[in-house]
């Protein structure tokens, strides 16, 4: 517990590996309030920017479903952010002591999916949908989404290929996470496998489609989803059932986009993959892609050669461009810092392994490998 001037903190109802939620009143007025800090080994600039980032990206917008801050307090050295207690509880507590039948669920999942059709037309992608990170007001079943931490804006306008190709965050990851979030219930109160007598496989259906490893194969816009959830609402509510239908009928992109598919890349593709099963196989190989800007080089690599390559290992890929044209092996020391960035995620006996061989191939020559790469050292 803690003491913050002006209020009465009474206590923890959240907690996850960088903040704590408590429950409060303002003194004098006695308004009940939650209020968001900072764990005191979370506590780092980097996390005191993205709480000051919540309070600017929600402070600004009035959307139904958002749970905006009231307030943002200076604390020690550090902030807290102060919004009103509206006698809501997080998702995550209510499911452990409530059960849920398909009427709320379908009630709740169409609640979120509206929330998150907002947000997206306000140009606002969560990046964190978890059940952590949702409240349900118990009497009513009204939700709202919480914890903007992790928020981005983006613009529908810019999407394009080639920013899916360099990774940029895809609105569509929040449909993924949703439906993260509607798994969890459904399987909290009918078991991890979805598809039994006791749950409508349509609906197991829609969850399925959110989730797809392939964004492509997810709901392309927040409508889409909505449309079915509400058609499978609307079927169970009149008839206690819900007949199949053709998902994704309404579904459609927040923004234009050409077809994702390759047209005459045939002979690239297969050199592609014949080159990465013969490194499979033991061989060492330099794959050189060349072609003027603009010609999908990027996309072609990431769309064949990453999918199957990460599968196996790690995967990373030098870039020669005009920006860094005078900096020496630059396309080598950008693959293999990506590389040396994934094998330090491993554990503390993998790196043991990974620094004994590194040590043994570089013999004499680590002090000039370590200028290049400072991942090395």
């Amino acid at each position: 517990m803690f003491a913050l001037p002006g209020y009465i903190v009474h206590k923890k109802i959240l907690e996850n590996d960088m903040i704590e939620v408590y429950k409060g009143t303002t003194i004098g007025s006695k308004m009940p309030v939650l209020i968001k800090i900072l764990k005191e080994e979370a506590s780092n600039p980097a996390n005191i920017y993205r709480l000051v980032h919540e309070w600017e990206i929600t402070r600004n917008i009035e959307l139904e479903g958002i749970l905006k801050p009231i307030k943002l307090e200076k604390f020690m050295d550090s902030y807290v952010i102060i919004m009103k207690d509206i006698g809501a509880v997080f998702l995550s507590d209510y499911i452990k002591e409530n059960s849920i039948n398909i009427k709320s669920f379908l009630d709740i999942a169409v609640q979120l999916s509206e929330i998150l059709s907002r947000l997206h037309n306000k140009g606002i992608m969560h990046r964190d949908i978890t059940a952590e990170n949702i409240l349900i007001q118990p009497d009513t079943n009204k939700v709202q989404i919480t914890n903007f931490y992790k928020a981005v804006f983006f613009s529908a306008k810019s999407k394009n290929q080639k920013d899916m190709a360099e990774g940029v965050e895809d609105y569509r990851n929040d449909y993924y996470t949703l439906g993260i979030v509607l798994f969890e219930i459904l399987s909290k109160f009918y078991g991890s496998d979805l598809y039994n007598s006791k749950i409508p496989e349509t609906l197991c259906d829609v969850i399925f489609k959110m989730i797809s490893d392939n964004p492509d194969e997810r709901y392309q816009s927040a409508y889409g989803l909505i449309y079915d959830l509400k058609k499978c609402n609307y079927q169970w509510s009149h008839m206690g059932r819900i007949e199949p239908f053709q998902l994704g009928q309404a579904d459609t992109f927040l923004h234009f986009q050409l077809p994702k598919e390759f047209y005459g890349r045939e002979k690239e593709i297969d050199l592609l993959k014949d080159a990465f099963e013969r490194v499979c196989n033991g061989d060492g190989e330099l794959l050189l892609v060349n072609g003027y800007p603009g010609v999908g080089k990027t996309m072609l690599i990431n769309r064949v050669l990453k999918p199957i390559a990460i599968k196996k290992g790690y995967f990373a890929y030098g870039k020669f461009d005009q920006v860094h044209k005078n900096i020496p092996y630059a396309p080598f020391v950008n693959a293999m810092g990506s590389i040396l960035r994934m094998i330090m995620t491993e554990s503390k006996e993998e790196l043991i392994l990974w620094r004994k061989k590194i040590l043994k191939a570089l013999g004499r020559s680590g002090a000039i490998i370590t200028e290049l790469i400072p991942e090395v050292e």
